[in-house]
């Protein structure tokens, strides 16, 4: 009989006691370990959220590292996971799910003006906005691998006229693709909405800066879901007080969490959410878990294995 599968769970949250339950449910074969109660040497494949640099280089016998998110950018940072160990990402239709759906909270805010109708609430008014139909409404979606086509598509439900755009070309029936930094510059003028739902790369760094938002329509709005260091803060807030953006409903920034100091907070026109748009489910994500461990020891390349030069 071949022996169990030790599996290190590093996430600094009390998540381990649920991940525990679920694991000897449905892998009796894996022994979860906890990061402060386990001998390195015993370690076999590591399942990680934001690991500190170096700690990873203890387990010299590590097999690879999942992450417990879609996003690898952290896990890409120079010392974090050991030169060619694979790392493997979590694609999960529920995060796909709930991103759709807090992406599709902003834009109904915006285009509904939730905003304005709380305040004639406040008020005690009866009183209307001048309604503006969902297809003179043009959203632009920054990234249309798995997640962002599942927002893109959701939005197009509702009857926006929802445009996409990639670094290489796709095609999404009832989505206006565009790819490239060409197709970018022609996206961009016509969108009143801009949609961020990116990896984060070398090549999509600050994306989102004062050339790129200066193509976009006056009184823009925009929506980050993807990575904090997609938007140039900075030329965000320069963007916002000149009025060239409107707004701007942000789920992640560069430094996280957010410091009490910073700007955003205070700012009228940026709502703040603490990088929630998206999170590890442990029921629709344990499988695809288990099978990478047992890919892993396998010695066979587990599915959502990245391309570390691509960055995802």
């Amino acid at each position: 009989m071949s022996r169990k599968i030790n599996l290190l769970y590093y996430w600094d949250s009390d998540n381990l006691e649920k991940w525990s339950a679920i694991f000897k449910e449905k892998a009796p074969d894996i022994n979860l370990l906890n990061k402060d109660n386990c001998n390195p040497d015993e370690v076999d494949v590591a399942l990680v959220w934001l690991p500190p640099n170096g700690f990873l280089k203890q387990f010299k016998n590590l097999k690879g590292v999942i992450n417990l998110g879609q996003g690898v950018d952290h896990l890409l940072k120079p010392g974090v996971v050991p030169d060619k160990l694979p790392i493997i990402r979590l694609v999960d239709n529920d995060m796909s799910k709930q991103m759709s759906a807090w992406v599709s909270l902003q834009v109904l805010r915006e285009t509904r003006f939730l905003d304005k109708y709380i305040q004639f609430e406040k008020e005690k008014k009866w009183q209307s906005v001048e309604f503006i139909p969902s297809n003179k409404w043009n959203i632009g979606v920054l990234g249309i691998g798995a997640i962002g086509k599942h927002v893109a598509l959701s939005l197009s439900n509702f009857g926006y006229n929802v445009m996409g755009w990639s670094r290489s070309e796709k095609n999404i029936k009832e989505i206006q693709c565009y790819y490239g930094e060409s197709g970018l510059y022609k996206m961009l003028p016509q969108c009143k909405i801009l949609v961020c739902i990116l990896p984060l790369t070398q090549e999509t760094k600050h994306i989102i800066s004062k050339e790129t938002m200066s193509h976009l329509p006056d009184g823009a709005t925009i929506i980050n879901a993807g990575r904090g260091g997609h938007v140039n803060e900075d030329d965000l807030l320069y963007m916002i007080d000149k009025g060239k953006i409107k707004n701007a409903y942000l789920d992640v920034f560069e430094t996280e969490p957010l410091p009490s100091n910073h700007t955003f907070w205070n700012h009228q026109k940026i709502s703040i959410w603490p990088h929630i748009s998206a999170e590890t489910n442990t029921e629709t994500s344990i499988d695809q878990i288990v099978n990478a461990a047992r890919c892993l020891m396998n010695n066979t390349e587990p599915p959502n294995q990245i391309n570390r030069l691509k960055g995802y």
